[in-house]
């Protein structure tokens, strides 16, 4: 019950009108669901819970003394685990704090603060070598999954932007071989490049690449 009353309390604040509208621009700008569902997170969840508990109504109460605060309580704060909030876990809460308070100065309310971002841990990535993308490649035999290897060794695809690439979405500009990625482009506007995609692509036949479907790439 108690719960339901900090939430309700800070739904009803001028700060939790203002998280909503943020939330509604970032929805207008055509965010991906998983952006939007950690900016809701950080803000709904987090932040304004928080602001509840230390009776924080406006976003102009936000001064160096608060965010720094805020800073300290979730990086002391215990999971339902049990075990303290990950530095990954901080980070990405106080980045979306940030950028809602940088929305809000834009917009003209007084933000006489923002939180500082904790560094990261820097994690070991076991990625395979050069050559160890060129013996994987050169262990198949269909020139289709080397084709597979090679873009996904040369641009880094996760599985499903693989997998939803279509005929159209090869591009040859210059004689090179470009991707058109689809969800990279609300990020960046840009495609990916693939140094040896050119000779591959030249390498692997229509009927190898149609032989799933007229219009799929693989």
């Amino acid at each position: 019950m108690a719960v339901v009353q900090l939430l309700s309390g800070a739904q009803s604040s001028p700060l939790s009108r203002l998280v909503g509208d943020y939330l509604i621009h970032c929805r207008a700008r055509g965010l991906s669901p998983k952006t939007d569902i950690a900016y809701r997170s950080a803000l709904e969840s987090v932040l304004l819970p928080w602001c509840a508990q230390q009776g924080i109504e406006r976003v102009e109460e936000f001064d160096s003394r608060t965010v720094d605060r805020l800073s300290s309580d979730l990086l002391t704060r215990i999971s339902s685990r049990g075990t303290p909030l990950s530095r990954d876990s901080v980070h990405t809460y106080l980045r979306g704090v940030r950028q809602f308070l940088t929305w809000a100065q834009r917009e003209g309310e007084t933000v006489a603060a923002k939180p500082q971002l904790p560094k990261p841990p820097k994690h070991h990535k076991d990625v395979l070598s050069a050559e160890e993308i060129n013996t994987l490649e050169a262990g198949v035999p269909s020139e289709r999954d080397k084709l597979i290897i090679r873009i996904l060794g040369d641009c880094g695809l996760r599985e499903g932007e693989l997998v939803r690439l279509r005929v159209g979405d090869v591009l040859r500009p210059d004689n090179r071989g470009q991707l058109h990625v689809r969800g990279k482009e609300i990020e960046s506007g840009e495609c990916l490049y693939c140094l040896a995609f050119s000779v591959a692509l030249n390498d692997t036949s229509t009927a190898d690449r149609k032989a799933v479907s007229p219009t799929a790439f693989f």
